[in-house]
């Protein structure tokens, strides 16, 4: 897995109310897609760099988190009770689009 770039990239939130995450320009670090190599962290990620993704959604759902700020993406809150730091969260529902 490696990060991929990607002008039209962005993040949203829709709690408390709608929020879109443009890029910032500073990082190109947009998204991150592993599931097949096991010496690398398997997963879903967006923004920051390994280990520290702004949102990261591990292979099997268990362990994800999202950040407050990164390099990648504007500053702003993604889930409703996040902090400035690491906040973990469950996946409830999760809906992909793409073209």
């Amino acid at each position: 897995g490696k990060f991929t770039t990607n002008a039209e990239c962005f993040l949203f939130a829709l709690e408390p109310s709608l929020r879109v995450l443009r890029r910032s320009g500073r990082s190109d670090n947009v998204a991150y897609l592993n599931f097949r190599n096991k010496h690398a962290p398997r997963g879903l990620g967006f923004g920051g760099q390994l280990g520290f993704c702004r949102l990261w959604l591990d292979v099997d759902f268990e362990q994800c988190h999202v950040l407050g700020h990164d390099a990648t993406y504007e500053g702003g809150a993604l889930i409703s009770n996040a902090g400035d730091y690491k906040t973990d969260f469950k996946v409830a529902n999760i809906e992909v689009w793409g073209c």
